[in-house]
């Protein structure tokens, strides 16, 4: 990110940023949590403040916290969206970071992957 993406004045020494290093980062912060070589190229990890978590723990928590059946990717049909709108939708920054990691297209991919579970429900409502 540098000066000329961002909106709003930032006292970020931003030449500074775009010059470091990964050896200039400083990994002594308890919020950088290094991870393996293995966590690193598995896509089966997830790193928090509070420490690395696998998908599975996740996936269980998030079944429970929020009731929603993640087994629907199993079922899941990704389709290209019809025409679409822009809106504002405000979303946690980690989980935006990891789909930008993702590469290009990641926003076509999140709507895409929105839209699946939306007729997975649909299906289900018309079964039951």
């Amino acid at each position: 990110m540098n000066a000329k993406n961002m909106k709003k004045k930032s006292n970020t020494d931003w030449k500074r940023i775009d010059a470091m290093k990964d050896e200039d980062i400083d990994v002594s912060d308890p919020d950088c949590i290094p991870m393996t070589e293995k966590q690193l190229k598995s896509s089966k990890f997830v790193v928090f403040q509070n420490g690395i978590k696998s998908t599975k723990e996740l996936h269980e928590a998030f079944e429970k916290k929020y009731g929603i059946d993640l087994s629907f990717f199993k079922r899941a049909k990704i389709e290209e969206p019809p025409q679409a709108k822009t809106i504002s939708l405000r979303i946690p920054i980690d989980l935006l970071e990891w789909w930008k990691l993702q590469g290009k297209g990641y926003q076509t991919r999140m709507i895409a992957l929105m839209r699946a579970y939306m007729q997975d429900q649909l299906k289900k409502a018309k079964a039951a």
